[in-house]
């Protein structure tokens, strides 16, 4: 069973979702307020594909309604696989998703999920090697097999948060309890990543062995969010994993620096920053307020 949250999806998201389709027994897709609405051309109408629509209210709200709506419409399923609109998957992920769960099962683990081991070109950062199992919390929503006692016992993802760091909240939140996100061994995908720029100085591009240096660049409103979050995150969760904590703050300060020193309205950079992080002090979660919205000067 896979669960895939879209919003404003690209042109290749039917060829996307069929690829799934050929690893999962059903694929729950969740339009969260598309504009306009996700058109199926109809996918509705082949076998193994349900859709659902709402208005805007968050990746965690999708994910959540595609759950709650797999279990009732098949009680007995026993693993949910999240993933990204924009996230293709090799062939045989779930299956090796699923032996690397049962293999970390099998030697005394408790395993809360398993996540890809490779974005694209990027490896993904284990946090400790646990009886031969690589344990990580350097999670994406994207790719992530949750067995169906997980989610009973931790519930659904938390909707306060609306999107970025909601991934990293569940992960923190199993590991405070003891169980474990497990990289699995072959779990593999190409995941589009967003917008990046190249880094430039005095109109040149930095180039480094042969390569044109790029970073992350994200609209006021995105950072706003992803700052507010990461807030929240190490107030609630830092001493779960400390040292991870202060590891992945400063890599996420890094990638806004160079948003503000290199990226366009680097005011408006600014500005979200230190909005979205008031915020979390004073406890303002969920969808940013149409005001919000417009005082970041971020339609999309």
């Amino acid at each position: 069973m896979a669960i895939v949250p879209i919003h404003n999806p690209n042109a290749d998201i039917l060829l996307r979702l069929r690829l799934l389709r050929s690893q999962v027994g059903s694929v729950v897709i969740v339009d969260d307020g598309s504009i306009p609405a996700f058109e199926s051309r109809g996918l509705e109408e082949e076998e193994g594909f349900v859709i659902l629509h709402q208005n805007n209210r968050g990746i965690a709200s999708a994910i959540n309604a595609g759950i709650l709506t797999a279990f009732e419409r098949w009680p007995h399923t026993d693993f949910v696989l999240t993933v990204d609109q924009d996230s293709q998957l090799v062939s045989c992920y779930l299956e090796n998703a699923l032996a690397t769960f049962e293999r970390a099962r099998a030697d005394g683990i408790e395993v809360g999920a398993v996540c890809a081991e490779q974005f694209n070109d990027w490896k993904v950062t284990p946090l400790n090697l646990v009886r031969g199992h690589r344990q990580t919390l350097q999670v994406a929503q994207s790719g992530m097999l949750f067995p169906r006692a997980t989610l009973d016992r931790f519930g659904l993802f938390d909707t306060e948060l609306f999107i970025d760091c909601v991934d990293t909240v569940y992960a923190l939140k199993m590991l405070q309890a003891g169980s474990m996100v497990i990289m699995g061994k072959g779990c593999i995908m190409a995941h589009e990543v967003g917008v990046t720029l190249p880094l430039r100085f005095l109109a040149r591009d930095i180039v480094f062995r042969g390569r044109v240096r790029r970073f992350s660049y994200h609209s006021a409103l995105r950072r706003y969010y992803i700052s507010r979050n990461r807030a929240v995150v190490l107030r609630r969760y830092f001493w779960v994993s400390p040292i991870w904590e202060l590891k992945d703050t400063v890599a996420e300060a890094r990638t806004a620096m160079l948003s503000i020193i290199f990226g366009p309205r680097k005011q408006d950079q600014i500005i979200a920053i230190v909005v979205g992080v008031m915020d979390a002090i004073r406890g303002r979660m969920g969808k940013a307020s149409q005001s919000r919205e417009r005082s970041l000067g971020a339609a999309k």
